[in-house]
């Protein structure tokens, strides 16, 4: 399907069918018309909105330029769609980054923080008293609270574990010597995990139609588009049980 008309101008007739060319796609896989993610700048997926407010925001405040697989709409994620992100178009990629595989370097830096910082209780109390401290002498923010704002920062702007752990080391040489800034994305994980920033693996449709649990908590497929929760065998369409095609 055709996302040219995400960069076009939003008062061209190419973005306004292309805008209408979106809506009646996310129409046609909605499961709830009155919770409909909205894809706009401000929004970013995060807020779900009727049609016509949708639309309303599409041209007010633009679409989300980096959002080219409709994946919150009902577009499935492959390793052939990840693939079709070009790095010039988005500079916070490089050019050997696939999205799927940072979410998955992601989960697994972050994963082995916490295992790290939980089982030496001297590093978890030191971790603790580090992250309260000010930022650097005579700075009234906390080196928590600058972490904060810089994960908000990685989330909203998709940026890479590599691009971010450049940007602590930039920013941290332009600070006085005597900063508490974390030096790369492995040290930040560990201090936000030592606050209690656990996460909990939920298996998922590879479609994002459910989340594996309560009801659903046993189910080997999908209810909603019959995929198999499992990943399949190389070069096969038969699942490997146990293995888990997505995880929340």
């Amino acid at each position: 399907m055709d996302r040219s008309w995400m960069l076009m101008d939003r008062r061209s007739r190419e973005y306004e069918d292309g805008v209408e060319q979106f809506l009646n796609f996310a129409a046609i896989h909605a499961t709830n018309f009155e919770s409909i993610r909205c894809p706009c700048m401000v929004c970013g997926n995060f807020r779900s909105q009727l049609i016509p407010e949708i639309r309303n925001h599409l041209f007010v405040n633009g679409i989300d330029k980096s959002y080219r697989t409709w994946v919150w709409h009902g577009e499935p994620i492959t390793s052939e769609a990840s693939q079709r992100v070009n790095p010039r178009d988005f500079s916070y990629h490089e050019v050997n980054s696939s999205p799927l595989q940072d979410a998955q370097d992601a989960v697994e830096m972050v994963e082995a923080a916490f295992n790290d910082c939980t089982s030496d209780l001297k590093e978890f109390k030191k971790l603790i008293e580090d992250a309260e401290k000010p930022l650097y002498p005579s700075c009234t923010k906390t080196k928590l609270a600058t972490l904060v704002r810089f994960y908000k920062l990685k989330a909203s702007n998709a940026l890479t574990n590599k691009a971010f752990t450049e940007l602590l080391t930039i920013v941290g040489e332009i600070f006085p010597e005597s900063h508490q800034l974390s030096s790369s994305t492995y040290e930040a994980g560990k201090t936000m995990a030592a606050l209690g920033m656990e996460y909990e693996k939920i298996h998922a449709c590879p479609n994002d139609c459910i989340l594996y649990r309560k009801e659903f908590k046993d189910a080997t497929s999908c209810p909603t588009c019959n995929t198999s929760r499992w990943k399949l065998k190389k070069n096969s369409t038969e699942p490997r049980p146990g293995v888990p095609a997505k995880v929340l």
